[in-house]
């Protein structure tokens, strides 16, 4: 199977390393076009009042499952300029540090920083949107900060922060991250809108399981921190398991006028919606995809491809132990292998 922006100014000043998550060193990869404009990423860690920086979606979605905050874009950068911005981090605690200097890089470096490239690229040109670097001597971890909102930095400055200057330039500016549950309802309705123009109630539901499932194919499938269970860790944070995709079926059957359920909700098995049509128990479970009448007795699901304007029948589901319930004559395995 396929697989908010606010700073936070009291804890990032007080804040001391109480864990240290580790991190994936810089991709050298990540901004690979010649030309255009890249939003980087803003994440906060509330155990020891980092702020990290990121153009790597899939280095954002480790993080958040880690625990991490994400607060939104935190400014635009270049691709490409001739003034790369250098990434380091200090193992022994668990920081990073960002600067356009390469002598800074370099003493950092000898006294046992970890080189990780180039992180991003300042403008050249630009002198718009300049990012101002504060120091907080106190802290351990998170003892910079980098930010192009001036009223953040003149905040902390009032809290003891040193300022020190500019450390690099921007081409645009920064924005706050959506407020996932709703980003997750409007994502949901916009699918109920499209499929309850489908002809019919199974019609109606693949639709919905389908454009549901596309979702699990730029997600991380993980059993960790606050986000899986729901339809903002699928929709929006890009981490998932079936008690996600459950719970969202639940949500989109219910936004198309069908009474829904979540089966199994909190519990260490699959899980699926059950869903009422017409005084009838359904089994939506977009994680496979499928919609059908519940059939007693019954383990093999009709599976379903979908495209903008209809669904069509594309193998069964072969006997998914998620429904046999340990019944005799139930397939030992999950044998959906055809979509």
């Amino acid at each position: 199977m396929r697989t908010a922006y606010g700073k936070k100014i009291i804890s990032a000043v007080i804040a001391l390393a109480v864990s240290v998550i580790p991190m994936a060193a810089a991709s050298q990869t990540a901004l690979a076009e010649d030309t255009g404009t890249v939003d980087m990423l803003r994440l906060y860690n509330p155990h020891t009042g980092e702020h990290f920086y990121t153009a790597d979606e899939n280095e954002k979605r480790t993080l958040t499952i880690k625990g991490w905050q994400y607060e939104g874009v935190g400014w635009v950068a270049p691709v490409r300029s001739n003034t790369p911005v250098y990434r380091l981090y200090n193992p022994n605690v668990g920081d990073h540090h960002y600067t356009m200097n390469a002598g800074e890089r370099d003493s950092l470096v000898r006294a046992g920083w970890r080189d990780e490239g180039i992180g991003w690229y300042s403008s050249d040109t630009n002198r718009a949107y300049p990012l101002y670097r504060q120091y907080n001597a106190g802290a351990t971890t998170g003892s910079h900060n980098y930010t192009v909102n001036l009223n953040e930095a003149q905040s902390l400055i009032r809290a003891g922060w040193r300022d020190e200057g500019i450390a690099w330039y921007g081409v645009g500016p920064g924005r706050a991250a959506p407020n996932p549950d709703a980003e997750a309802e409007r994502i949901l309705q916009g699918i109920a809108d499209k499929c309850w123009r489908r002809d019919g109630p199974q019609q109606q539901l693949i639709c919905a399981a389908e454009a549901i499932n596309r979702y699990t194919e730029n997600a991380t499938y993980a059993m960790e921190g606050p986000d899986y269970a729901y339809p903002r860790g699928l929709l929006v944070m890009g981490v998932y398991t079936c008690a996600g995709t459950a719970s969202s079926a639940v949500r989109v059957a219910q936004m198309m006028g069908y009474p829904a359920t979540h089966t199994n909700m909190r519990q260490n098995t699959h899980q699926w919606a059950d869903v009422i049509v017409n005084g009838e128990h359904w089994i939506m479970d977009p994680y496979a995809p499928i919609a059908a009448k519940k059939v007693p007795g019954s383990f093999d699901y009709p599976m379903w491809d979908c495209d903008d304007n209809s669904c069509w029948l594309n193998g069964w589901s072969g006997g998914n132990p998620a429904y046999c319930k340990g019944e005799s004559g139930c397939n030992a395995s999950f044998t959906t292998t055809i979509y």
